[in-house]
C-alpha cells in the first residue's frame, strides 16, 4: 500500500530539477534502512503530500501546494507546519495573496477530510487528539537522554522505550516548550530567507523535522519524513560535493543509528544509539539551516559590491 506513496516522494525529489535532486532522489529510493518503516508504518503517505507540496511551492502553485499539504495534514501534522512556514515566508516577503492562496487551499482540503469525520464521529475524533496529548515523554525521545544521563528519568519495570518514562513533572512542560521554541527557530529562518524561493521551501521542510526530533514521543518512522525532508533540502541548497557529503553522512548515520533503537532495540545500549541518532539528526538539520542562512548573507555580498567594468 505504500509503495506508490514512497515512488511519489522519490519521483517528487527528482522533480526539484536542481544539479543534486536526481541523486538525492535515488539516495531515499535505494537506501533501505527505512524500508522496515515503509513497509509496517503508514507515513510515507504524508511524506509524499510534504514533498509534493513543496515541490509545487517552489514553482508557486500555491493554492495547489496549499491543498496537498492539507491533505497530508489530515493524515499527520507535520505537513501542515511546513504549510504555516510557507505563509510566514510569503508574508514576509510581500506576497499577501499568494499567502491567502496558500492558506486557502491548506485550510479547505484540511477541513474537507475531517470535517465529515467530525460531523459523524466526534468522540473517536477528539479522541485520538486527547490520547496523544496526555502522553508523557517517551523512552525513544530526544529530552529522556539528558535527562535519563541525570538521573531524572528512567523506563518503568517492564515498560517498552516507546511507552512513558518515568520523569519528574516539569519535564512535560520542559518538552513542549523546547519543540515550540525549536519550530520558532526555523520560522526566524524562514524570515531571514525571505524572497529567495529555494531557501524558502527548504526552511519550510524543516519545520516539521524539528517539531518530529524535540516531540516528546518521538517514534522511529518519523525518519521516513525526516530523510526525506533533508534531501528536499539538499537539493536546493548543497553547492558542491564536500556539502553534499557532509550532509549525506549525517543523513546516513542518523538512519543507521535509528534502526538500532528500533526495530533492533539492544536491551543495553539502544539509548546511546538513540542518543547518535539525534546527534547526527540535528547536525543535518542545523547545517541545512545555516548554508540558507549563509546563501542570503553571500547573495547581499554579492549585491553590495560596486560594479566594475572598463572606463
Amino acid at each position: 500500500m505504500m509503495v506508490p506513496f514512497q515512488l511519489v516522494t522519490v519521483a517528487g525529489i527528482w522533480a526539484l530539477r536542481t544539479r543534486w535532486s536526481g541523486w538525492f532522489a535515488a539516495l531515499v529510493a535505494v537506501w533501505p534502512l527505512n524500508a522496515f518503516f515503509w513497509e509496517f508504518k503508514f507515513d510515507s503517505a504524508p511524506t509524499a503530500a510534504l514533498v509534493v507540496g513543496l515541490v509545487l511551492a517552489l514553482r508557486e502553485r500555491w493554492l495547489t501546494a496549499g491543498a496537498v499539504l492539507g491533505l497530508g495534514a489530515a493524515l499527520k501534522w507535520t505537513p501542515g507546519i511546513a504549510a504555516v512556514a510557507l505563509v510566514l515566508w510569503l508574508l514576509c516577503s510581500r506576497r499577501r495573496l499568494d499567502a491567502g492562496r496558500h492558506a486557502l487551499g491548506f485550510a479547505g482540503a484540511f477541513l474537507l477530510v475531517n470535517v465529515p469525520f467530525l460531523a459523524l464521529w466526534p468522540g473517536l475524533v477528539l479522541h485520538t487528539y486527547n490520547v496523544q496529548g496526555s502522553r508523557g515523554i517517551s523512552g525513544e525521545s530526544f529530552l529522556y537522554l539528558p535527562l535519563r544521563l541525570l538521573g531524572r528519568a528512567q523506563l518503568a519495570p517492564g515498560g517498552e522505550i516507546w511507552s512513558d518514562a518515568v520523569a519528574p513533572g516539569w519535564a512535560k512542560p520542559a518538552a513542549i516548550i523546547l519543540q515550540v521554541l525549536s519550530v520558532l527557530a526555523v520560522f526566524v529562518v524562514a524570515v531571514q530567507v525571505r524572497r529567495r524561493p529555494r531557501a524558502g521551501v527548504a526552511v519550510a521542510a524543516m519545520a516539521p523535522v524539528a517539531f518530529l526530533l524535540t516531540n516528546r514521543t518521538f517514534s522511529p518512522q518519523y525518519l521516513v519524513t525526516i530523510l526525506a525532508a533533508w534531501a528536499v533540502a539538499g537539493a536546493l541548497l548543497v553547492g558542491s560535493r564536500r556539502e553534499q557529503a557532509a550532509l549525506t553522512v549525517a543523513m546516513l548515520a542518523a538512519t543507521l543509528a535509528n534502526v538500532l533503537v528500533y526495530p533492533t532495540v539492544t536491551p543495553t545500549y539502544w539509548w546511546v544509539c538513540s542518543g547518535v541518532l539525534f546527534l547526527f539528526a540535528f547536525v543535518a538539520t542545523l547545517s541545512v539551516l545555516l548554508r540558507a542562512a549563509r546563501h542570503v548573507r553571500c547573495r547581499r555580498a554579492t549585491l553590495s559590491q560596486p560594479a566594475s567594468g572598463l572606463g
